[in-house]
């Protein structure tokens, strides 16, 4: 006699989610147009304030906190799913694959340009290491919670994620491809030695300057202590080694306009009315006049009215004006004062110094500088 064979249970298939009211489905939709439109806002605004990293850095921190936590919940309720990666075979199949990819694509690059905004020179070698290493966890871990669920689609997200991409791509080019225009200015550099660029390049994402018309191509230059930072940990600003240093003349000409007697206040103090600080704007008889900005009270040694040389000493670095430490403030404008309404910031290139750009070092020639590039002035 032999066994009859257990039939095995057949599995209870869970029933379908019930699917949402169509007022909370068209609500929910409302709501995530209305977040991307206001992303969008938010990221005007911070671009038109030269605060573009900065808000990446904030946004970064809180996806971690915002897309674990839904991922979280979706996890306990049985609906996380891993997105599907297919290349598209049908049109059908295209609409789900540019979702995924897009999304994936704007976390990293978000990553990306977040980490190569961080000024290193404000932390210490391994302060930096750090912080690029929680940006870049950030942005991975974004990237990965984006992909799920896999029924998380939403076409508000996706575009939004799109046209970020297309920005970031816009002005990484931008940022990479940049020389020196035809119509730059050319310049020597206004320290002797070493100075850092602290803010300048073409792009909001490295320079605070660039959405204001009257100094997009200006440039922040430091001097670097010992140590390679621009303020010594423990140190005041008294002893900024960028506070005292002379100012050479970046061109021969005259001297159109000087504003002294502005204090020079301690960092992180700024004074906005005037916001150059003391200054000095020097006229290269050509239809350019170059602005020396956040001169030290008691250092200018020229006046209104004086021819000087290319390379003459025309005072020393400070902190006076809207400064947020000691550092020098250089455009070339076509106004001859920076309170004139038609005033545009032209374009600067540098001769006889030598850029070191990462690993990278160029000699000669009329060379442009960004955020973090090293200017040595040469013979």
């Amino acid at each position: 006699m032999t066994d009859t064979p257990k039939t095995p249970k057949a599995k209870t298939p869970k029933p379908p989610r019930k699917p949402l009211p169509q007022w909370l489905s068209t609500g929910l939709l409302a709501a995530l147009w209305t977040a991307v439109g206001a992303g969008f806002l938010l990221g005007f605004g911070a671009w038109s304030m030269g605060m573009l990293p900065n808000m990446m850095m904030v946004v970064l921190m809180g996806a971690v906190l915002v897309l674990g936590a839904s991922r979280l919940i979706r996890a306990f309720t049985g609906g996380l799913k891993l997105s599907d990666w297919r290349l598209p075979k049908t049109r059908a199949d295209f609409g789900p694959f540019v979702h995924v990819v897009a999304r994936v694509i704007f976390w990293l690059l978000a990553a990306y340009i977040t980490s190569k905004a961080i000024v290193p020179i404000q932390f210490t070698a391994s302060e930096a290491a750090e912080i690029n290493v929680i940006i870049w966890v950030c942005g991975g871990f974004a990237a990965l919670m984006s992909q799920l669920p896999k029924a998380s689609r939403r076409r508000p997200m996706t575009v939004f994620a799109l046209i970020s991409v297309i920005f970031f791509t816009v002005e990484l080019s931008r940022i990479h491809r940049f020389e020196a225009p035809k119509n730059a200015v050319v310049l020597a550099a206004p320290f002797a030695g070493d100075s850092y660029v602290f803010q300048g390049g073409p792009s909001a994402l490295l320079s605070h300057h660039y959405p204001h018309k009257n100094q997009t191509h200006a440039l922040d230059l430091v001097i670097l202590d010992d140590d390679g930072r621009a303020l010594a940990e423990g140190a005041n600003w008294q002893t900024d080694p960028c506070l005292g240093v002379p100012l050479l003349a970046p061109v021969a000409g005259v001297v159109v306009d000087v504003q002294t007697g502005v204090e020079d206040d301690p960092a992180l103090k700024t004074r906005k009315d005037p916001i150059t600080g003391n200054r000095v704007i020097i006229d290269n008889g050509a239809g350019a006049f170059v602005m020396l900005a956040h001169v030290q009270k008691g250092s200018m040694a020229v006046a209104k009215g004086d021819v000087v040389t290319e390379g003459q000493v025309v005072g020393a670095c400070g902190n006076s004006g809207n400064s947020s430490g000691p550092h020098l403030h250089i455009q070339v404008q076509t106004t001859p004062t920076f309170d004139d309404p038609d005033i545009r910031s032209l374009p600067m290139a540098f001769k006889n110094t030598a850029r070191f750009r990462g690993s990278k070092t160029q000699l000669g020639g009329a060379l442009t500088y960004r955020r973090n590039d090293i200017m040595r002035a040469v013979e």
